[in-house]
């Protein structure tokens, strides 16, 4: 019996290697485990994973904006989940080769002691597209018609990356959401004298739905080039139908046998490589315990662009995320300003 692949690695993703691949989630709770009690719970659950001991930065304290910088920042070579404790809840950072969006709730969850879930659905077992096809065709459009990058704001000069929140009420579709991002994209963009066309959509996407939580890596992406041109209804067509890429849980014998191809595509062409814009939803969350979250998925992009949403308490809350030297703090939010109005 052949043994099961390792933890998933930046180059399964086709990204840059040289950036941590921390994924992030904001919960506020109706009452916040004491700093004691984070660490007893999250050293039972690092010994249920195997994951060795804690480190000194396994667990600390601080305010909500500084934790989400600290936690983002964090090196991938050290344990793969460090929570934040804040006045108001707890930001949960993990390492995307072990944990994937789904699975942070899941490990809020045994922070909390109290019961998870989502009602994402989970894409099941959907067909993965072939590792050298999609290998080819990302090497071709490198080449040939390489996705248009999100315009810089100006006096960005940030080391790390930055981040913005807003709310808008109810629930709101994943198509919902890349829609407006991908108009909000391209206008920011012609705007600015950039380029408006070939903008690549990813939609980040879990094996497995978020009724019975794990605390695992279950991670999948779908990919549209060219994705400015749809419709929203296109677009949840696609979503719904079209296979999953190459990356994270969608390994095979023949990634493993790429991966020096991969690796060296990673290096010297990840600023061309990546999507526009990542996107990704992690569902209506219920649980008595948390009063609101946010959800900072991660893009191996050059920009770093992606938009994160969970739906809480009636409301939907939305964040972008990008590269510091991309994006300013100020310039994220109106981005994201942009994004909301579009969904009204």
């Amino acid at each position: 019996m052949s043994a099961a692949p390792g933890p998933a690695t930046p180059e399964d993703w086709l990204g840059q290697e040289d950036l941590p691949w921390n994924i992030l989630l904001v919960a506020d709770l109706v009452e916040v485990p004491t700093p004691a009690l984070l660490r007893e719970r999250l050293t039972a659950l690092s010994v249920t994973q195997g994951w060795g001991a804690l480190s000194h930065d396994s667990v600390v304290e601080g305010e909500r904006s500084a934790l989400l910088a600290r936690l983002a920042a964090l090196p991938d070579h050290g344990h793969p989940v460090s929570v934040g404790r804040t006045d108001h809840g707890l930001v949960v950072r993990a390492r995307h080769a072990f944990v994937d969006g789904l699975g942070l709730l899941a490990v809020l969850r045994e922070l909390t002691g109290e019961p998870v879930r989502s009602t994402a659905a989970g894409v099941g077992s959907r067909p993965h597209r072939s590792a050298v096809r999609a290998l080819a065709s990302r090497l071709t459009e490198v080449a040939f018609r390489p996705p248009a990058p999100v315009a810089p704001s100006p006096a960005a000069a940030v080391d790390g990356d930055v981040f913005a929140v807003a709310q808008v009420p109810g629930s709101r579709r994943t198509a919902d959401l890349a829609h407006a991002t991908l108009a909000a994209v391209s206008d920011w963009n012609r705007r600015a004298g950039a380029r408006t066309d070939r903008v690549a959509l990813a939609v980040g996407v879990s094996t497995v739905g978020g009724a019975d939580l794990q605390v695992a890596e279950h991670s999948g992406f779908i990919r549209i080039p060219d994705a400015q041109r749809h419709t929203r209804d296109e677009l949840a067509a696609r979503l719904a139908e079209d296979p999953l890429q190459v990356g994270g849980t969608a390994r095979s014998g023949a990634v493993r046998r790429l991966r020096g191809v991969i690796r060296w595509a990673s290096r010297m062409l990840a600023g061309r490589l990546g999507s526009t814009v990542l996107v990704s939803h992690l569902g209506r969350v219920e649980s008595a315990a948390i009063t609101g979250s946010e959800f900072y998925p991660f893009s191996g992009s050059d920009s770093g662009l992606s938009l994160g949403a969970v739906t809480t308490g009636g409301r939907t809350t939305v964040t972008l995320r990008a590269r510091g030297d991309q994006q300013s703090a100020a310039g994220l939010e109106r981005l994201l300003g942009e994004v909301v109005a579009r969904l009204d």
